[in-house]
């Protein structure tokens, strides 16, 4: 058996979303493991209160105003000065932006530590223009040199790397994990009235919620209402204004709750019947893990990672990306299937997707990179 590193340094450039929650899962583990002198993080400082869960005096917080060169330098620059402090074994480095400054930074060093780089989503499987495509996969090629380990968080991710031209040998699938107590325990689901629907996440091209909307719309006189959070936006794309919705329509009911603490995001995926991801893209789809965590069956995309979580007629529903045929699978639900699916998504996520399976995964990789002498670069 491998044995751990002495020091863990992690880097991020981004926190809000499921980076945060990837890294505060890593953080309970490997404090328990290694202790928590042996483990520390170099975070962009002005969103520390998206990781309440880690403790300051373990972050380094860098000045982060945007993701303009300034703000990169500033990164590159704390985080040479973080390695040469800390002397960290390995070097986690999540996000595409920090993967950028943290390779080039690292990389190429005769003695650097051991770097460990997961994209948490690769930027080339975005609905962008082919250049912009041939553009990121020819970088994430360039610095593949200047890491030890990718770390890919779905079978999709892996075989988009591939298909990118990233070496094999580097990649190394780990797919995310969460706590596996219900946050939603306790919360009963009605068993009468009209089946509730809930929508959590940006209101954003790549989250789908305008496609769903269009099938809500094909609803009318069904027995299902959607619940959606998250920030509404109006016709123009724009943020509406503090408790503004957009425009009513036709077809089912659909409420605008918008931003919710997360713990009530939880509650609310225990309480509701289904969770619905109309996702164009995906390079996970954590959230879907979390309806699981709550006994909540998915219904979901056939796009990205999702059909890899979600076992389709089982612990949930894959629909092609279509308004038609998302308002065909919500029109034929029914309360008795939905329970049913809830009860195996849970047993699905108890048996794959929680953080101590991962956390354990990820160390595992990190000793056996420790075992190797010198670096891949």
């Amino acid at each position: 058996m491998s044995a751990p590193p002495s020091r863990v340094l992690h880097v991020s450039e981004i926190l809000p979303g499921g980076t945060a929650t990837y890294i505060q899962e890593l953080w309970a583990f490997q404090r328990d493991q290694l202790g928590e002198e042996r483990v520390r993080f170099l975070l962009p400082g002005p969103q520390l209160d998206h990781a309440p869960d880690l403790p300051r005096h373990r972050i380094t917080g860098w000045a982060r105003t945007g993701r303009d060169p300034g703000s990169l330098r500033r990164l590159g620059v704390a985080l040479s000065a973080e390695v040469a402090a800390f002397r960290p074994d390995v070097v986690h480095i999540h996000g595409t932006f920090a993967g950028v400054v943290g390779r080039t930074v690292l990389g190429m060093r005769p003695r650097r530590p051991k770097i460990v780089y997961c994209s948490h989503g690769w930027s080339f499987a975005m609905e962008i223009s082919p250049l912009k495509k041939k553009v990121y996969s020819g970088l994430e090629r360039a610095l593949s040199f200047g890491c030890d380990a990718i770390v890919t968080i779905s079978e999709d991710e892996r075989r988009l790397a591939l298909a990118a031209g990233l070496p094999a040998a580097k990649l190394v699938t780990v797919w995310n994990g969460i706590a596996a107590a219900p946050r939603g325990a306790g919360v009963v689901r009605p068993e009468h009235g009209p089946l509730r629907l809930l929508f959590a996440g940006r209101h954003d091209r790549q989250k789908g919620l305008d496609i769903l909307l269009d099938a809500m719309a094909q609803l009318e006189g069904v027995p299902v209402e959607l619940d959606v959070l998250g920030e509404p936006l109006g016709e123009d794309g724009r943020p509406l204004p503090a408790g503004a919705s957009p425009p009513a329509r036709p077809g089912a009911k659909v409420n605008y709750i918008g931003w919710v603490p997360r713990e009530e995001v939880a509650q609310r995926m225990a309480a509701a019947d289904a969770f619905v991801m109309p996702s164009r893209w995906e390079g996970f789809g954590l959230v879907a893990v979390e309806a699981m965590r709550e006994g909540t069956p998915v219904l979901a995309s056939d796009r990205g990672a999702l059909p890899e979580i979600i076992d389709h007629g089982r612990s949930g529903l894959i629909f092609p990306l279509d308004a038609a045929s998302i308002a065909d699978c919500l029109r034929g639900l029914s309360r008795p299937q939905l329970r049913a699916m809830g009860a195996a998504a849970r047993r699905d996520f108890e048996a794959r997707f929680t953080a101590q399976r991962m956390s354990e995964e990820i160390l595992s990789l990190y000793g056996r990179l420790c075992d190797t002498p010198g670096s891949s670069a």
